[in-house]
Protein backbone atom coordinates (compact mmCIF):
# COMPACT_ATOMS: atom_id res chain seq x y z
CA UNK A 1 0.00 0.00 0.00
CA UNK A 2 1.96 3.14 -0.88
CA UNK A 3 1.95 5.79 1.95
CA UNK A 4 2.10 9.78 2.28
CA UNK A 5 4.95 11.00 4.17
CA UNK A 6 5.04 14.55 6.11
CA UNK A 7 8.32 16.23 6.12
CA UNK A 8 9.08 19.58 7.02
CA UNK A 9 11.11 22.45 5.09
CA UNK A 10 12.16 25.27 6.20
CA UNK A 11 10.73 28.52 4.53
CA UNK A 12 11.63 32.35 4.75
CA UNK A 13 14.72 31.59 6.59
CA UNK A 14 12.92 29.45 9.01
CA UNK A 15 9.47 31.72 9.19
CA UNK A 16 7.41 28.39 9.03
CA UNK A 17 6.93 24.94 8.25
CA UNK A 18 5.86 23.53 4.70
CA UNK A 19 4.73 20.40 3.96
CA UNK A 20 6.19 18.30 1.61
CA UNK A 21 4.47 14.90 0.13
CA UNK A 22 7.05 11.93 -1.48
CA UNK A 23 5.88 11.29 -5.03
CA UNK A 24 2.62 9.36 -4.84
CA UNK A 25 0.51 7.81 -7.75
CA UNK A 26 -1.78 9.73 -9.26
CA UNK A 27 -4.18 7.36 -9.07
CA UNK A 28 -3.89 7.00 -5.24
CA UNK A 29 -3.79 11.03 -5.07
CA UNK A 30 -7.34 11.55 -6.91
CA UNK A 31 -8.77 8.60 -4.92
CA UNK A 32 -7.55 10.78 -1.16
CA UNK A 33 -8.93 13.79 -2.69
CA UNK A 34 -12.28 12.83 -2.86
CA UNK A 35 -12.31 11.24 0.71
CA UNK A 36 -10.57 14.27 2.25
CA UNK A 37 -11.58 17.57 3.76
CA UNK A 38 -8.77 18.55 1.07
CA UNK A 39 -6.50 19.95 4.50
CA UNK A 40 -6.63 16.82 6.31
CA UNK A 41 -3.83 14.50 5.33
CA UNK A 42 -2.42 11.37 6.73
CA UNK A 43 0.27 11.21 7.83
CA UNK A 44 2.65 7.98 8.89
CA UNK A 45 6.00 7.46 10.06
CA UNK A 46 7.14 5.35 7.07
CA UNK A 47 10.30 6.60 6.04
CA UNK A 48 10.42 8.73 2.53
CA UNK A 49 12.10 6.29 -0.30
CA UNK A 50 12.73 9.29 -2.40
CA UNK A 51 14.48 11.30 0.59
CA UNK A 52 17.99 12.38 0.02
CA UNK A 53 19.19 10.12 2.97
CA UNK A 54 23.37 11.21 2.68
CA UNK A 55 22.00 14.95 3.28
CA UNK A 56 19.67 14.00 6.40
CA UNK A 57 21.35 13.62 9.89
CA UNK A 58 19.26 11.03 12.41
CA UNK A 59 19.43 13.20 15.68
CA UNK A 60 18.99 11.32 18.50
CA UNK A 61 16.74 12.08 21.38
CA UNK A 62 17.79 11.84 25.18
CA UNK A 63 16.62 8.06 27.32
CA UNK A 64 15.26 8.02 30.37
CA UNK A 65 16.91 5.95 32.83
CA UNK A 66 15.04 3.88 35.08
CA UNK A 67 15.48 4.10 39.07
CA UNK A 68 13.46 1.50 39.99
CA UNK A 69 12.02 -1.92 38.84
CA UNK A 70 10.08 -4.58 40.10
CA UNK A 71 6.16 -5.54 39.56
CA UNK A 72 5.34 -2.71 42.60
CA UNK A 73 4.32 0.99 41.64
CA UNK A 74 7.01 3.66 42.76
CA UNK A 75 6.11 7.27 42.64
CA UNK A 76 6.31 10.63 44.18
CA UNK A 77 10.14 10.96 44.19
CA UNK A 78 12.25 13.56 46.26
CA UNK A 79 15.58 14.32 45.71
CA UNK A 80 18.57 15.21 47.62
CA UNK A 81 20.19 18.44 46.45
CA UNK A 82 23.50 16.61 45.64
CA UNK A 83 21.96 14.04 44.26
CA UNK A 84 23.20 11.34 45.56
CA UNK A 85 20.08 10.13 47.05
CA UNK A 86 16.31 9.59 46.17
CA UNK A 87 12.90 9.13 48.55
CA UNK A 88 9.98 8.24 46.79
CA UNK A 89 6.44 6.18 47.53
CA UNK A 90 6.44 2.50 47.03
CA UNK A 91 2.61 0.96 46.61
CA UNK A 92 2.32 -2.93 47.34
CA UNK A 93 -1.16 -4.50 47.71
CA UNK A 94 -2.54 -0.91 48.00
CA UNK A 95 -0.07 -0.09 51.04
CA UNK A 96 2.12 2.61 50.41
CA UNK A 97 5.60 3.06 52.26
CA UNK A 98 8.59 5.45 52.14
CA UNK A 99 11.53 4.52 50.38
CA UNK A 100 14.86 5.78 49.63
CA UNK A 101 17.89 4.31 47.36
CA UNK A 102 21.38 6.06 46.66
CA UNK A 103 22.71 7.07 43.38
CA UNK A 104 26.08 7.03 44.03
CA UNK A 105 29.47 4.55 44.76
CA UNK A 106 28.12 0.99 45.65
CA UNK A 107 24.92 2.79 46.95
CA UNK A 108 24.09 3.13 42.88
CA UNK A 109 23.95 -0.73 42.82
CA UNK A 110 20.03 -0.30 42.90
CA UNK A 111 19.32 -1.64 46.18
CA UNK A 112 16.24 0.25 47.66
CA UNK A 113 15.87 0.37 51.47
CA UNK A 114 12.58 1.50 53.54
CA UNK A 115 12.72 5.00 55.17
CA UNK A 116 11.53 3.43 58.54
CA UNK A 117 10.02 -0.15 59.68
CA UNK A 118 6.69 1.34 59.98
CA UNK A 119 3.74 -0.53 59.79
CA UNK A 120 1.44 2.42 58.79
CA UNK A 121 1.43 3.97 55.22
CA UNK A 122 3.30 7.12 54.32
CA UNK A 123 3.49 9.04 51.19
CA UNK A 124 4.09 12.52 49.50
CA UNK A 125 7.82 12.76 50.46
CA UNK A 126 9.16 16.44 50.73
CA UNK A 127 13.24 17.38 51.86
CA UNK A 128 13.64 20.42 53.40
CA UNK A 129 15.80 23.10 51.72
CA UNK A 130 19.14 22.05 53.68
CA UNK A 131 18.08 18.14 52.82
CA UNK A 132 18.15 17.51 56.82
CA UNK A 133 14.62 16.62 57.16
CA UNK A 134 11.93 14.81 55.72
CA UNK A 135 7.98 16.14 55.59
CA UNK A 136 5.66 13.92 54.64
CA UNK A 137 1.82 12.47 55.30
CA UNK A 138 1.22 10.13 57.37
CA UNK A 139 -1.89 7.80 58.38
CA UNK A 140 -0.03 6.41 61.47
CA UNK A 141 -2.44 8.21 64.16
CA UNK A 142 -4.98 9.61 61.28
CA UNK A 143 -6.85 7.65 58.64
CA UNK A 144 -7.25 10.28 56.64
CA UNK A 145 -3.76 11.21 56.78
CA UNK A 146 -2.01 13.88 58.81
CA UNK A 147 1.49 16.42 58.05
CA UNK A 148 4.71 15.13 59.52
CA UNK A 149 8.21 15.65 60.04
CA UNK A 150 10.90 14.09 60.76
CA UNK A 151 14.91 13.73 60.50
CA UNK A 152 15.84 12.38 57.25
CA UNK A 153 18.66 10.34 58.93
CA UNK A 154 17.84 6.65 58.27
CA UNK A 155 18.09 4.84 61.42
CA UNK A 156 18.41 7.54 63.78
CA UNK A 157 14.72 6.68 65.85
CA UNK A 158 14.14 10.37 65.68
CA UNK A 159 10.57 10.93 66.72
CA UNK A 160 8.07 12.26 63.99
CA UNK A 161 6.45 15.97 64.51
CA UNK A 162 2.91 15.75 63.75
CA UNK A 163 0.91 19.12 62.52
CA UNK A 164 -1.63 17.04 64.23
CA UNK A 165 -4.93 17.49 62.14
CA UNK A 166 -8.48 15.64 62.43
CA UNK A 167 -9.15 15.71 58.48
CA UNK A 168 -7.55 14.70 55.46
CA UNK A 169 -4.43 16.62 55.23
CA UNK A 170 -1.72 15.98 52.44
CA UNK A 171 1.46 16.85 49.95
CA UNK A 172 3.41 18.84 52.45
CA UNK A 173 6.28 21.17 50.79
CA UNK A 174 8.77 23.39 52.71
CA UNK A 175 7.97 27.53 52.76
CA UNK A 176 11.11 27.92 54.59
CA UNK A 177 13.55 25.48 56.86
CA UNK A 178 11.50 26.36 59.67
CA UNK A 179 7.90 26.52 57.62
CA UNK A 180 5.75 23.75 55.40
CA UNK A 181 2.91 24.28 53.62
CA UNK A 182 0.39 21.22 53.00
CA UNK A 183 -3.40 20.86 51.45
CA UNK A 184 -6.06 20.42 54.09
CA UNK A 185 -9.38 19.24 52.63
CA UNK A 186 -12.58 19.61 55.45
CA UNK A 187 -15.03 17.13 55.54
CA UNK A 188 -17.70 18.09 52.90
CA UNK A 189 -15.99 21.36 52.42
CA UNK A 190 -16.23 22.73 48.34
CA UNK A 191 -12.75 24.11 48.88
CA UNK A 192 -9.36 23.29 50.54
CA UNK A 193 -7.09 24.92 52.63
CA UNK A 194 -3.72 26.01 52.29
CA UNK A 195 -1.95 25.69 55.40
CA UNK A 196 1.29 26.90 56.84
CA UNK A 197 2.67 24.63 60.14
CA UNK A 198 5.43 26.61 61.75
CA UNK A 199 8.01 23.48 63.05
CA UNK A 200 9.50 25.59 65.76
CA UNK A 201 5.82 27.62 67.57
CA UNK A 202 4.21 24.68 66.40
CA UNK A 203 1.00 27.50 64.93
CA UNK A 204 -0.68 26.37 62.07
CA UNK A 205 -2.41 29.28 59.99
CA UNK A 206 -4.53 29.23 56.87
CA UNK A 207 -3.16 31.06 54.13
CA UNK A 208 -5.70 30.80 51.88
CA UNK A 209 -8.86 28.68 50.47
CA UNK A 210 -9.50 26.94 47.48
CA UNK A 211 -9.72 24.42 44.72
CA UNK A 212 -6.35 22.81 45.21
CA UNK A 213 -5.15 20.18 43.33
CA UNK A 214 -1.76 20.32 44.07
CA UNK A 215 0.92 22.96 45.42
CA UNK A 216 4.08 23.86 45.96
CA UNK A 217 6.67 26.76 46.60
CA UNK A 218 9.99 27.85 46.55
CA UNK A 219 11.29 30.10 49.82
CA UNK A 220 13.22 32.49 47.39
CA UNK A 221 10.00 33.11 45.24
CA UNK A 222 7.80 34.19 48.18
CA UNK A 223 5.22 32.57 45.56
CA UNK A 224 2.69 29.60 46.33
CA UNK A 225 2.01 27.81 42.58
CA UNK A 226 -0.86 25.38 42.17
CA UNK A 227 -3.74 23.69 40.11
CA UNK A 228 -6.92 24.62 40.81
CA UNK A 229 -10.18 25.83 38.35
CA UNK A 230 -11.17 29.37 37.15
CA UNK A 231 -14.38 30.00 35.27
CA UNK A 232 -14.41 29.53 31.65
CA UNK A 233 -13.04 32.20 29.53
CA UNK A 234 -15.85 31.59 26.48
CA UNK A 235 -18.30 32.44 29.45
CA UNK A 236 -19.94 29.18 29.45
CA UNK A 237 -20.88 28.79 33.39
CA UNK A 238 -18.69 26.00 32.93
CA UNK A 239 -14.65 25.64 35.04
CA UNK A 240 -11.33 24.98 33.16
CA UNK A 241 -8.36 23.57 35.18
CA UNK A 242 -5.50 26.45 35.43
CA UNK A 243 -2.54 26.79 37.49
CA UNK A 244 -2.67 29.81 40.09
CA UNK A 245 0.55 31.86 41.73
CA UNK A 246 -0.32 32.74 45.26
CA UNK A 247 2.27 35.50 46.81
CA UNK A 248 3.00 35.04 50.17
CA UNK A 249 4.19 38.78 50.76
CA UNK A 250 0.79 40.12 49.47
CA UNK A 251 -1.51 37.30 49.71
CA UNK A 252 -3.10 37.94 46.46
CA UNK A 253 -3.65 35.11 43.91
CA UNK A 254 -3.19 35.36 40.13
CA UNK A 255 -3.75 32.83 37.24
CA UNK A 256 -1.03 31.94 34.97
CA UNK A 257 -2.69 31.11 31.37
CA UNK A 258 -0.75 28.01 30.12
CA UNK A 259 -1.06 27.49 26.20
CA UNK A 260 -2.03 23.98 26.44
CA UNK A 261 -5.02 21.69 26.34
CA UNK A 262 -5.94 20.21 29.26
CA UNK A 263 -5.24 20.00 33.04
CA UNK A 264 -1.97 21.62 34.90
CA UNK A 265 -1.26 19.37 37.71
CA UNK A 266 1.92 18.87 39.99
CA UNK A 267 3.58 21.87 39.87
CA UNK A 268 7.51 21.79 41.31
CA UNK A 269 9.92 24.50 41.37
CA UNK A 270 13.35 23.47 40.81
CA UNK A 271 16.40 23.82 43.38
CA UNK A 272 17.04 27.66 42.39
CA UNK A 273 13.21 28.55 41.89
CA UNK A 274 13.67 29.50 38.31
CA UNK A 275 11.64 27.48 36.94
CA UNK A 276 8.79 25.87 37.24
CA UNK A 277 8.05 22.10 36.14
CA UNK A 278 4.12 20.47 35.91
CA UNK A 279 2.84 17.32 34.38
CA UNK A 280 -0.19 18.09 31.54
CA UNK A 281 -2.88 16.04 31.02
CA UNK A 282 -4.14 16.70 27.78
CA UNK A 283 -6.70 14.25 26.83
CA UNK A 284 -9.17 11.41 28.40
CA UNK A 285 -7.02 8.58 27.42
CA UNK A 286 -8.59 6.35 30.21
CA UNK A 287 -11.92 6.85 28.33
CA UNK A 288 -13.55 7.86 31.78
CA UNK A 289 -15.46 11.12 30.32
CA UNK A 290 -13.36 13.30 32.06
CA UNK A 291 -9.61 14.60 32.13
CA UNK A 292 -7.34 13.98 35.05
CA UNK A 293 -4.47 13.30 36.65
CA UNK A 294 -5.36 9.34 35.98
CA UNK A 295 -4.54 9.99 32.42
CA UNK A 296 -1.45 10.43 30.55
CA UNK A 297 0.86 13.00 31.34
CA UNK A 298 3.55 15.18 29.63
CA UNK A 299 6.40 17.16 31.41
CA UNK A 300 6.71 21.12 30.70
CA UNK A 301 8.45 23.87 32.51
CA UNK A 302 8.21 27.86 32.12
CA UNK A 303 10.23 30.80 33.53
CA UNK A 304 9.49 31.46 37.47
CA UNK A 305 9.56 35.01 35.91
CA UNK A 306 6.64 34.58 33.86
CA UNK A 307 3.96 33.75 36.75
CA UNK A 308 3.54 37.57 36.84
CA UNK A 309 2.74 37.70 33.46
CA UNK A 310 -1.41 37.38 34.08
CA UNK A 311 -1.88 39.18 30.58
CA UNK A 312 -1.38 36.16 27.79
CA UNK A 313 -0.88 32.58 27.78
CA UNK A 314 2.54 31.41 28.51
CA UNK A 315 4.05 29.07 25.80
CA UNK A 316 5.89 26.29 28.14
CA UNK A 317 8.89 23.91 27.01
CA UNK A 318 7.77 20.37 26.56
CA UNK A 319 10.21 17.86 28.37
CA UNK A 320 8.66 13.98 27.61
CA UNK A 321 6.78 12.89 25.20
CA UNK A 322 2.74 10.98 25.84
CA UNK A 323 3.70 7.61 25.05
CA UNK A 324 5.99 7.77 28.41
CA UNK A 325 2.73 8.77 30.16
CA UNK A 326 5.11 11.09 32.73
CA UNK A 327 3.78 13.14 36.02
CA UNK A 328 5.45 14.09 39.85
CA UNK A 329 8.32 15.92 38.28
CA UNK A 330 10.89 16.69 40.82
CA UNK A 331 13.68 18.43 39.40
CA UNK A 332 17.47 18.07 40.93
CA UNK A 333 20.51 20.54 40.30
CA UNK A 334 21.50 18.63 36.82
CA UNK A 335 18.93 16.49 36.34
CA UNK A 336 14.91 15.60 36.13
CA UNK A 337 13.39 12.67 38.13
CA UNK A 338 9.64 11.75 37.28
CA UNK A 339 7.59 8.86 37.51
CA UNK A 340 6.28 7.14 34.24
CA UNK A 341 4.25 4.24 33.60
CA UNK A 342 4.86 2.88 29.81
CA UNK A 343 6.90 -0.14 30.72
CA UNK A 344 4.43 -1.57 33.00
CA UNK A 345 4.17 -0.50 36.28
CA UNK A 346 4.77 2.82 37.90
CA UNK A 347 8.55 3.36 38.01
CA UNK A 348 11.09 6.99 38.69
CA UNK A 349 13.11 7.65 36.04
CA UNK A 350 16.06 10.55 34.88
CA UNK A 351 16.68 12.25 32.31
CA UNK A 352 18.41 15.37 31.82
CA UNK A 353 17.09 18.54 32.86
CA UNK A 354 16.19 20.54 29.51
CA UNK A 355 14.00 17.01 28.41
CA UNK A 356 14.36 14.80 25.89
CA UNK A 357 15.34 17.11 23.22
CA UNK A 358 18.97 18.29 23.43
CA UNK A 359 19.34 21.65 24.37
CA UNK A 360 22.48 22.38 22.12
CA UNK A 361 20.58 21.51 19.30
CA UNK A 362 19.68 24.21 16.26
CA UNK A 363 16.75 24.34 14.03
CA UNK A 364 18.39 22.16 11.68
CA UNK A 365 18.90 19.37 14.04
CA UNK A 366 15.02 19.86 15.13
CA UNK A 367 14.12 19.55 11.48
CA UNK A 368 16.33 16.64 11.24
CA UNK A 369 15.03 15.18 13.80
CA UNK A 370 11.43 15.31 12.95
CA UNK A 371 12.33 13.99 9.21
CA UNK A 372 13.74 10.89 11.08
CA UNK A 373 11.42 10.27 13.73
CA UNK A 374 9.01 6.91 13.74
CA UNK A 375 6.86 8.16 16.74
CA UNK A 376 3.72 10.63 15.81
CA UNK A 377 4.38 11.43 20.11
CA UNK A 378 7.91 12.37 19.17
CA UNK A 379 7.35 14.49 16.23
CA UNK A 380 4.41 16.33 18.51
CA UNK A 381 8.05 16.67 20.95
CA UNK A 382 10.18 18.04 18.59
CA UNK A 383 6.70 20.78 16.77
CA UNK A 384 6.32 21.94 20.13
CA UNK A 385 9.91 22.25 21.00
CA UNK A 386 10.73 24.54 17.93
CA UNK A 387 7.83 26.72 19.11
CA UNK A 388 9.33 27.27 22.56
CA UNK A 389 12.78 28.00 20.32
CA UNK A 390 11.92 29.68 17.54
CA UNK A 391 9.02 32.12 17.86
CA UNK A 392 8.58 32.13 13.78
CA UNK A 393 7.05 29.17 14.09
CA UNK A 394 4.29 29.78 16.30
CA UNK A 395 1.67 30.07 13.56
CA UNK A 396 -0.76 28.66 11.42
CA UNK A 397 1.42 25.55 9.97
CA UNK A 398 2.83 24.10 12.66
CA UNK A 399 -0.68 24.39 14.99
CA UNK A 400 -2.17 23.03 12.08
CA UNK A 401 0.58 20.08 12.60
CA UNK A 402 -0.06 19.61 16.20
CA UNK A 403 -4.18 19.19 15.39
CA UNK A 404 -3.16 16.64 12.68
CA UNK A 405 -1.20 14.64 15.51
CA UNK A 406 -3.46 14.64 18.04
CA UNK A 407 -6.52 13.69 15.32
CA UNK A 408 -3.74 10.76 14.10
CA UNK A 409 -3.56 9.49 17.78
CA UNK A 410 -7.04 9.49 18.84
CA UNK A 411 -6.61 12.37 21.04
CA UNK A 412 -9.59 14.53 20.06
CA UNK A 413 -10.03 16.86 22.89
CA UNK A 414 -6.73 18.37 21.98
CA UNK A 415 -7.35 18.46 18.47
CA UNK A 416 -10.53 20.43 19.29
CA UNK A 417 -8.05 23.11 21.01
CA UNK A 418 -5.34 23.28 18.43
CA UNK A 419 -8.49 23.63 15.71
CA UNK A 420 -9.63 26.46 17.20
CA UNK A 421 -6.96 28.09 16.52
CA UNK A 422 -6.06 27.18 13.32
CA UNK A 423 -10.04 28.21 12.43
CA UNK A 424 -9.15 31.37 13.57
CA UNK A 425 -5.89 31.58 11.49
CA UNK A 426 -7.00 29.95 8.34
CA UNK A 427 -7.62 31.86 5.46
CA UNK A 428 -10.85 32.82 4.63
CA UNK A 429 -11.27 30.14 1.59
CA UNK A 430 -10.74 27.04 4.14
CA UNK A 431 -12.82 27.90 7.55
CA UNK A 432 -15.82 26.59 6.05
CA UNK A 433 -13.66 22.63 5.56
CA UNK A 434 -12.35 23.36 8.78
CA UNK A 435 -15.96 24.05 10.39
CA UNK A 436 -17.01 20.09 8.83
CA UNK A 437 -14.05 18.95 10.91
CA UNK A 438 -15.11 20.68 13.79
CA UNK A 439 -18.03 18.21 13.76
CA UNK A 440 -16.59 15.38 13.06
CA UNK A 441 -13.89 15.81 16.06
CA UNK A 442 -17.47 16.30 18.38
CA UNK A 443 -19.17 12.67 16.75
CA UNK A 444 -15.15 10.96 17.10
CA UNK A 445 -14.82 12.07 20.93
CA UNK A 446 -18.30 10.83 21.83
CA UNK A 447 -18.12 7.72 20.00
CA UNK A 448 -14.97 6.69 21.19
CA UNK A 449 -16.18 6.38 24.94
CA UNK A 450 -19.53 4.70 23.86
CA UNK A 451 -19.20 1.06 24.36
CA UNK A 452 -18.04 -1.50 21.54
CA UNK A 453 -20.39 -2.79 19.56
CA UNK A 454 -23.33 -0.73 20.94
CA UNK A 455 -24.88 2.86 19.71
CA UNK A 456 -26.84 5.08 22.40
CA UNK A 457 -29.50 7.41 21.66
CA UNK A 458 -27.49 10.12 22.88
CA UNK A 459 -25.27 9.54 19.73
CA UNK A 460 -27.31 9.59 17.27
CA UNK A 461 -29.06 12.67 18.68
CA UNK A 462 -25.58 14.33 17.96
CA UNK A 463 -25.38 12.54 14.60
CA UNK A 464 -28.49 14.34 13.90
CA UNK A 465 -27.63 17.59 15.14
CA UNK A 466 -24.37 17.86 12.52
Amino acid sequence: MATIHLLPKVRNNGASMKLRFCKTPKSLTDALAKKSFGFLMVVVAAPCAQANAEKIRMPQLERLEKLTVGPDNHFQVAVSPNEDKIFFTRSTNLASRLYWRGLQGYQALGQVNAFEDAVYDTKDPSLSPDATQIAFTSFEQQARGDVCVKSVQVGTGSAALCAGETVTSEQPFWLSSTKIGYIRRPTGAPRAQLVSFDLSSKEKAILFEDQILSADAHPSQGLVVYSSFAEDKKGTGSSRSVLKAFSLNNRSTRTVGIALPGLSGFPKFDVTGGFVYFAQFSNDTNADSVIDGNDNGIIFRIRSSQLSDSTSSIMPEQLTTAEQNCNFPAPGRSSLYVTCAFEGALDVYRLPKTGLVPASWQESHLLDAYRTSRAIAERSLITNTLRYRYPNYQKFESIEQLMSHHILTGEYQAAQYYLEQVEQLAPAAQREGFAVLKNLLEVLQYRSVEKLDQVSPEFLQLLGSK
